[in-house]
């Protein structure tokens, strides 16, 4: 596809169609890592099993057991565990989830640019590359932007399990509230510096926008 933007001397050339061919090649192989490392470690691993597993068993022993010490002290304990883990899974994973937002970025502003700006040299060029760029936007909205959900239900089974102890007596009460409030409400991390949540997916579509719009103005 790339040899149909270049001049008929050079399209014609052995040597040019064997780059071209290469970044085509390397422009899709980015594409399959990224959709393959937003499979595995966002929906293979942080959503099902934070939220739908570990998360969701704190959930249901908090409406199933009876709110007396033991049972609140232990389920206590299983929430102090499922923040553990999510910050062990930020530890590990969070340089990954920033590459895959990267990549999933740069492709979406490139993609939708080149469609646009090649639109009346090559159709067939300018519909496969804006399929990239929408696709970028999808997948990244599919696969990070449902990450919010994390922190809000550790903040919510927080809620829950601060309302609960109302039953307990004084001096259990105050013990398991300030255990409580001391778990820290986690969220998935991209990089050392950005926590996803309700905003990441508005903010994601609304920079490739004002970068498109600013690229196409300057060329």
């Amino acid at each position: 596809m790339l040899p149909a933007i270049l001049p008929a001397d050079l399209s014609s050339c052995p040597f040019t169609i064997v780059v071209s061919i290469t970044a085509e090649m390397f422009l899709i192989f980015h594409n399959t890592a990224a959709h393959f490392f937003c499979s595995y470690v966002i929906l293979g691993y942080a959503l099902p099993h934070m939220v739908h597993d570990i998360l969701e068993c704190v959930d249901i022993r908090l409406k199933t057991e009876t709110p007396n010490h033991r049972n609140l002290t232990s389920t206590c304990k299983d929430l102090v565990l499922a923040s553990l883990e999510i910050r062990f899974y930020n530890h590990t994973y969070s340089s990954t989830n920033y590459v895959v937002k990267m990549i999933w970025l740069l492709i979406s502003i490139a993609g939708i640019f080149v469609g646009i700006r090649c639109w009346h040299v090559s159709l067939g060029l300018s519909i496969s590359m804006l399929s990239f760029g929408i696709d970028g936007i999808v997948i990244f909205t599919l696969f990070m932007g449902r990450a919010y959900e994390v922190p809000e239900k550790v903040q919510q089974l927080k809620l829950s399990l601060l309302s609960k102890t109302g039953k307990l007596p004084l001096n259990e009460r105050i013990y398991l509230q300030r255990v409580v409030k001391r778990i820290p409400t986690c969220g998935i991390r991209a990089g050392s510096f950005y926590t996803l949540d309700r905003s990441t997916t508005p903010t994601f579509v609304h920079y490739v926008i004002a970068q498109v719009c600013g690229l196409l103005v300057l060329f």
